[in-house]
């Protein structure tokens, strides 16, 4: 039963994202709630946000998150490291619902396929992903929250195999996406074009170069059977 549980949850997620990511009547979050405080940590300024509407109350210490979107209960939030944009290893806590020792989270990650390039990396956010098996986080009463811990190098480096060919159609539409790019100079698109017609000579050399990395973490907040919230963090790639 509870396999099936799993299941059902995990097919609803995947439905969930798909239509959210072609919809156009997502609602964006200018300003994060309120930043309740700041401190120094290595130099950076690091943000505790909160988010207060109809559909969903929650606060994150030291998040760093950048842009938000809210459509219905579930709300996507996107993380760029190079300014310090991160959900592992912090607290997430709900004022709507307000939760206690009858919620849980269940959490899974996704990982993506990248190529490492002289110019524009590509990353193959549009091809396959590597989905995690859900984890389950319990309320923590002295956090009054739910501690978010960090995932290991082994699970972000985890990835289907794959057919070349099918890995070759994803890398041409990924270059040919980065070459139509505005901000990215001309010298670096040369760069990133040289490297994609050496892929019909010596693909191991592309391969070589292409590693996999996190993409989203996926919180699912539950009470019993029921699905209360979700909190969808998508990382920005960091090169």
């Amino acid at each position: 039963m509870k396999n099936q549980c799993l299941t059902l949850t995990y097919c609803t997620l995947i439905f969930m994202l798909f239509s959210c990511c072609n919809q156009s009547n997502k609602n964006k979050v200018f300003a994060l709630g309120t930043i309740d405080s700041t401190e120094s940590k290595d130099e950076n300024l690091w943000f505790s946000c909160s988010l207060s509407n109809a559909n969903i109350g929650y606060e994150i210490d030291s998040c760093n998150c950048g842009d938000v979107y809210t459509l219905n209960d579930s709300v996507f939030i996107s993380l760029s490291q190079f300014i310090g944009g991160e959900i592992q290893g912090r607290t997430v806590k709900f004022s709507n619902p307000e939760c206690d020792e009858n919620y849980f989270i269940l959490m899974m990650h996704q990982n993506r396929f990248y190529i490492s390039s002289m110019g524009p990396d590509p990353v193959l956010t549009d091809w396959i992903l590597y989905n995690s098996p859900f984890d389950t986080i319990r309320y923590n009463r002295d956090l009054k929250g739910f501690y978010i811990d960090t995932i290991s190098e082994i699970e972000k480096s985890k990835f289907p195999t794959f057919d070349t060919l099918d890995f070759y159609k994803a890398y041409q539409k990924a270059v040919g996406e980065n070459i139509e790019l505005d901000y990215v100079p001309d010298i670096a698109k040369s760069f990133l074009y040289r490297e994609y017609e050496r892929f019909k000579e010596n693909a191991q050399e592309v391969f070589g170069s292409s590693s996999a990395e996190l993409h989203r973490i996926i919180l699912i907040l539950k009470k019993g059977d029921s699905t209360e919230k979700v909190l969808i963090f998508t990382y920005d790639h960091f090169g």
